[in-house]
């Protein structure tokens, strides 16, 4: 979907990737400068998937980079 947008033609052509543009709409779109990693996002789905959470209940886990902070 993105890479049909102009602007983010633009922007392959400014930094060079579809990569490296994807990571400039990062720092400016999310607090945290960054998307989540799939690592990150697997590591939560562990957490809560173990007994670890097992008082974790009926709750949101919002992994957005701080973004609705």
């Amino acid at each position: 979907m993105w890479r049909d947008m102009p602007f983010f033609k633009d922007l392959v052509s400014e930094h060079g990737s579809d990569t490296a543009a994807f990571e400039a709409m990062a720092k400016v779109a999310v607090p945290f400068g960054r998307y989540a990693r799939a690592e990150e996002v697997a590591a939560q789905i562990m957490h809560l998937l173990s007994d670890d959470s097992a008082m974790i209940t009926g709750a949101a886990l919002v992994m957005d980079g701080g973004y609705s902070l």
